[in-house]
């Protein structure tokens, strides 16, 4: 039952990631819920999936220029960089103090 499952799901995601590179291939000939559509895929897809599109060579030209229009999407914001500042910042502070306690 699993396996039906599992394979019922695999046909699903390929299904989508089909549906995806063909709106890239129309791309920037697309509306906004297409566009939409796009953005939910990279945001919810797995690593597999998002590498599959992104190396397809018929739509590497139209997944490029939607990845410059859409920015926000693909690049790491102030928010993204005040995190890994923090964590960073932490680390070296607790690494001082457990440096200088003798552990």
């Amino acid at each position: 039952m699993s396996t039906n499952l599992q394979e019922i799901n695999a046909i699903s995601q390929d299904h989508d990631r089909l549906h995806i590179e063909g709106l890239l291939g129309r791309y920037p000939d697309i509306d906004d819920t297409e566009t939409n559509q796009i953005l939910y895929f990279f945001k919810h897809a797995t690593a597999l999936e998002t590498a599959l599109v992104t190396c397809n060579d018929k739509i590497r030209s139209n997944y490029h220029k939607f990845c410059e229009d859409h920015p926000r999407v693909f690049c790491l914001g102030p928010r993204d960089y005040m995190f890994v500042a923090i964590i960073f910042i932490s680390i070296i502070i607790s690494t001082y103090f457990l440096w200088n306690a003798g552990l």
